[in-house]
């Protein structure tokens, strides 16, 4: 796998969690994609004052616009926000980066696909359903069970675990209803671990002057 194919795929995926998108607003599908897929222009990162930034030691937030959606055949379009979550290469704003500095590279316009290997070929769905089984099989997970649908519900999973309210996890992944809920898969180890996690808490406060990964993901943005 090329250094471009890395970048596209690990910043779609990430990006694609995160943001908990749908397939079709990122992803090809048997060589067609949406009129809201996601473009070069969708994706902003921005600095502390909001100024934007290509350097991931200074990023703070990435913005991404959706045009349209499954939900939103309008094309009415929002927009959706996050923080850099400091932990890269698992970083909605690192993601952004790694396909902004992609784009940049294949010298792509701002109306392009934003998750391209070359200015003809997009990533497709069925690229990244190959390349999440094989890492699923790698964790030992059966591969059968994950398709590019995983990414939206891993993300909804992961919020709902870490104890995000409703309301917060219907509107980031833009749901009017509780329909979310059917895509949440409990997460046995996180409940077992729980009590052992808040009995071993410590009360000598853990350094936050470092964030985890920021210097490789510098180096790789």
């Amino acid at each position: 796998m090329s250094s471009a194919q890395h970048r596209v795929l690990c910043g779609a995926a990430v990006l694609g969690f995160f943001f908990c998108l749908r397939g079709s607003e990122f992803l090809a599908s048997r060589g067609q994609r949406h009129r809201y897929f996601l473009e070069v222009n969708d994706v902003i990162v921005q600095d502390s004052n909001g100024s934007t930034t290509q350097m991931f030691a200074t990023a703070s937030t990435v913005v991404i616009i959706l045009r349209g959606s499954k939900t939103d055949q309008v094309g009415n379009g929002i927009r959706r926000t996050l923080l850099k979550s400091k932990r890269a290469p698992v970083c909605p704003v690192f993601a952004a980066l790694l396909l902004q500095r992609n784009a940049t590279k294949l010298n792509l316009p701002e109306n392009a696909p934003i998750c391209s290997f070359s200015r003809s070929k997009v990533l497709s769905a069925e690229t990244m359903t190959t390349v999440l089984r094989r890492a699923a099989k790698a964790c030992n997970i059966n591969p059968q069970k994950i398709s590019t649908h995983s990414l939206r519900s891993g993300g909804v999973t992961t919020m709902h675990t870490a104890g995000v309210d409703a309301d917060t996890i219907r509107n980031h992944d833009r749901w009017a209803s509780d329909a979310y809920s059917a895509y949440v898969h409990e997460n046995t180890a996180a409940v077992l671990h729980l009590a052992k996690r808040m009995g071993t808490t410590s009360s000598t406060p853990k350094r936050t002057d470092r964030e985890p990964g920021a210097s490789r993901a510098q180096a790789l943005v």
